[in-house]
């Protein structure tokens, strides 16, 4: 493993890489909750398997985190994090371009083992990124940053359907996954798992 040192000069830029993970996670979830409606209306599907839509994302996050955060312990975060991110981003461009309820709902599922990714292994590269007494901090900053993204979500969704369409959230999405995979690939150094004794 590198040291300390040589990794807690790069913390701020971690710290920026995986707030872009977690913002973009809880920024999803807000934001389509806010053009469900919409969505069902534009698909003509009924609300109830339109409510899908949520819990497609939610049930991978919900499910597969602790498994996640198991594997990369064992192979090293880094990688990990980045296919979440990039299974987001994809999952995310192919949720604008679709044109019925039942692939959406696919591709949603694509977009929540992505973020299940993110969301098991982000806390775990920050605490690594800063010196101990600083953690606490970063921790308090991170949640900051979720619970921003918590109210630009609908913000954004009501002037993206009004102005666009529902679709441009996705796409949203899809800009900030692809910004976030940039920062992952220059900014986060994977860690060595821990050798076998």
């Amino acid at each position: 493993m590198q040291t300390d040192l040589t990794y807690y000069k790069k913390k701020w830029l971690v710290m920026a890489s995986v707030s872009f993970g977690s913002f973009m996670v809880n920024f999803d979830i807000s934001i389509v909750n806010t053009t469900l409606p919409t969505i069902a209306k534009a698909l003509d599907a009924d609300f109830a398997i339109a409510q899908w839509v949520i819990l497609a994302l939610i049930f991978p996050v919900a499910s597969l985190a602790i498994s996640i955060g198991r594997i990369g312990d064992i192979i090293g975060k880094k990688p990990l994090y980045l296919t979440g991110f990039f299974l987001f981003s994809a999952g995310s461009f192919l949720c604008g371009v679709t044109h019925t309820i039942s692939w959406l709902l696919g591709f949603r599922i694509i977009q929540g083992i992505g973020a299940a990714m993110t969301a098991a292994l982000g806390i775990a590269i920050l605490t690594e990124a800063f010196p101990e007494k600083e953690r606490g901090k970063a921790l308090g900053i991170l949640v900051a940053v979720i619970s921003a993204s918590t109210i630009a979500g609908p913000i954004s969704g009501g002037i993206l359907t009004d102005f666009f369409s529902w679709r441009f959230i996705f796409f949203t999405d899809f800009a900030i996954g692809t910004t976030g995979i940039f920062m992952v690939i220059k900014f986060i150094t994977n860690t060595e798992p821990p050798e076998k004794t």
